[in-house]
């Protein structure tokens, strides 16, 4: 009897011992009754997503006005609200964070465009091609106009003349010259168009577009005066360009 008793009295205290005191939580318990994340930790995750947005979105800003050589990790820090620290939390260096911006803006830019410029190949003839034309550039100028940050930046790094070209802007150029260039191979193998020199046609495309669509937002009569809007000046203008230069009109007709 007296070993009974006392195999129930260390019993109680074992199970006395595996509960928490009173007003104060067991270290190992992390999850509600009902199996739940705790609603503090999904805080801390969904702070650190919004913090790391508004640094992407603060180095867009500030590279887009200063350039990567004028930029600097501070101005970013203050205009996204953080302090240095915490922006080295998130980023390794301003040159990883301007391949980041880099990249996420090209992304865009694929998106956008990437499609219509592998429709192009399709085309059955040279009426056919110039509609393809202008319907990339009816979407290039919507970009344009949606993505000017992108675009300035972009454009400033190239006047800029950068004393090394960041391995992000050497990829993404290799893969739009080569975008171009197998379009223009396919186009050039059906006749439908001229001889042309394709890193020449590529420089125009990604850096002449661009710098005509801002311009002739900032001066509307740069491309003439008519009362056609900004945007379907710039469009006219340079398919008329491709039509005249790149487009063989009387080639590559093809049966549909």
């Amino acid at each position: 009897m007296a070993q009974t008793k006392r195999g129930k009295t260390a019993k109680t205290a074992r199970n006395s011992a595996s509960v928490p005191a009173a007003g104060r939580a067991s270290p190992k318990q992390t999850r509600t009754p009902r199996g739940q994340p705790k609603p503090p930790a999904r805080r801390a995750r969904a702070d650190g997503r919004e913090t790391r947005a508004r640094v992407l979105d603060a180095a867009m800003q500030v590279f887009a006005r200063d350039g990567f050589e004028g930029a600097s990790l501070r101005g970013i820090a203050q205009i996204a609200g953080i302090d240095i620290a915490t922006l080295k939390y998130h980023v390794r260096d301003k040159a990883a964070l301007f391949a980041e911006v880099y990249q996420d803006g090209y992304e865009h830019f694929q998106q956008a465009l990437g499609p219509l410029l592998l429709r192009m190949p399709l085309a059955r003839n040279a009426e056919e091609l110039v509609l393809e034309v202008r319907r990339l550039l009816e979407r290039g100028y919507d970009y344009l106009e949606a993505n000017q940050r992108f675009v300035r930046l972009w454009l400033f790094r190239l006047l800029q003349g950068p004393r090394e070209v960041l391995e992000a802007e050497e990829t993404l150029r290799i893969h739009v010259m080569s975008l171009i260039e197998a379009a223009v191979a396919i186009l050039r193998e059906r006749g439908l168009v001229r001889e042309v020199d394709v890193p020449v046609l590529a420089l125009i495309m990604i850096t002449a577009l661009p710098t005509l669509a801002l311009g002739a937002q900032a001066r509307p009569g740069l491309l003439g005066v008519s009362d056609a809007t900004p945007r379907q000046r710039f469009i006219d203008f340079l398919v008329d360009v491709v039509r005249r230069h790149v487009v063989q009109l009387d080639g590559g007709r093809h049966p549909a």
